[in-house]
């Protein structure tokens, strides 16, 4: 147990690094999970308080004395200097809400964002959810979205059911995922590394959930 914990916590490190170098602005608000998630497979009980306390302590000593040093992180460099959402972004999510009004309930079709995208021409909208609504309408995203609501609330119970640190680095790697999609389109974009990956979580988790529902149905 202890060796598959430094393995899970060598992949949280992995995807720290990865998330500075890549300079984006809602990985760089995501990192603060990925912190989160290498306090939890790292210390226990006291020792973990004293972690997070310290952590806390140390960020905001950083934030009111050194703005250098956070601004030294490439997402939180483009986050001060072009806001949550940049110009470019805000043309295009504008448009994007104009297409949806046109066919709010079907939406124009699957996979047909960079093609419908005129700001910017052969990308999707940067907006996973906004691209899902403009594929497949209102009847689609709400469907996408209750059903990895579903996903994610079934997993969050059984974790703190059975404590399975595999599921915990699953659950973080989702939610992670759900929070950048607002800012990447890569939820539903056919042949993305990203949403492979996602999608992998998502059926290890159903999976997850289908082998303990068994195990309580031998028990019971």
């Amino acid at each position: 147990a202890k060796r598959r914990r430094w393995v899970y916590l060598l992949a949280v490190l992995l995807s720290a690094v990865c998330s500075w170098m890549s300079a984006s602005r809602s990985v760089a608000v995501c990192m603060l999970m990925i912190l989160i998630g290498i306090l939890f497979m790292t210390f226990k009980g006291r020792a973990r308080v004293a972690v997070l306390l310290i952590g806390v302590l140390l960020a905001a000593g950083v934030i009111l004395l050194d703005n250098e040093i956070l601004l030294s992180i490439p997402g939180i460099s483009r986050l001060a200097e072009k806001g949550v959402v940049s110009e470019e972004r805000s043309h295009m999510w504008a448009y994007g809400i104009t297409l949806v009004r046109q066919r709010p309930i079907l939406g124009w079709g699957y996979g047909v964002s960079t093609s419908l995208n005129t700001v910017v021409e052969g990308l999707a909208f940067h907006n996973s959810y906004l691209s899902t609504t403009i594929e497949t309408g209102i009847v689609g995203v709400v469907l996408v979205f209750l059903f990895l609501v579903t996903v994610l609330i079934r997993g969050y119970i059984l974790f703190f059911r059975t404590h399975n640190p595999e599921l915990l680095t699953i659950l973080a790697l989702l939610t992670d995922f759900m929070i950048i999609f607002y800012g990447e389109s890569s939820m539903m974009s056919v042949g993305g590394s990203e949403g492979f990956l996602f999608w992998g979580c998502v059926m290890w988790l159903l999976a997850a959930e289908r082998q303990e529902s068994k195990r309580s149905e031998i028990k019971a």
